[in-house]
């Protein structure tokens, strides 16, 4: 028997074997790298949603701008191509019924995206299941969110109102018809 050539076949099956886990490697760097991106997003959008405004759908509808704006960006738009990666957004708003409250103060508002990594959606022959495999996870940024408006008007009146009906309140102090109310966001 001839023994000529069993050492480039050697050769070519650690050849491919190097390759193939140099790949693999290269896509969980590159993958690892883009999902640190998407946080920054979360990050940037959870930002947008954090600050007063006129009611919580217009606080909703300054994050969906801001992760809109950020991932259509030049930067990130090369990244975030969906046979790459889908990033959309699962929540902004209050996350308390997904992750669990360690105290009543803990506040659980802010933005939740969805990262789907479409390029490790690799079909093995033998080993992968017919049905759609997938490697996503959730990058979120929870960092609360100011009462609107709205609510520090609600509040306000709330609190006068309870004024006026405690016990020992002499009503000679303050007429309410002749209050006027000046708050100076203390909400």
């Amino acid at each position: 028997m001839n023994s000529h050539g069993g050492l480039t076949l050697d050769f070519l099956f650690a050849l491919v074997l190097v390759m193939s886990m140099t790949l693999l490697l290269g896509v969980f760097s590159f993958s690892l790298a883009v999902v640190e991106s998407v946080q920054y997003v979360a990050f940037s959008s959870s930002r947008a949603y954090f600050p007063a405004h006129i009611n919580p759908q217009m606080q909703k509808k300054k994050a969906q701008e801001k992760f809109d704006e950020l991932t259509k960006s030049n930067g990130l738009s090369g990244f975030l191509k969906p046979s790459l990666f889908k990033v959309t957004v699962d929540r902004i708003g209050d996350a308390s019924d997904i992750y669990k409250r360690l105290d009543n103060k803990d506040v659980l508002e802010g933005v939740r995206l969805k990262v789907d990594v479409e390029m490790l959606k690799i079909q093995i022959p033998g080993l992968s299941s017919s049905e759609d495999s997938s490697f996503e996870t959730f990058v979120t940024s929870l960092i609360g969110r100011e009462s609107t408006s709205e609510e520090c008007q609600s509040f306000v009146d709330k609190r006068f109102t309870q004024l006026l009906n405690l016990s020992n309140y002499q009503s000679s102090v303050i007429q309410p018809d002749q209050y006027f109310a000046f708050d100076d966001n203390g909400c």
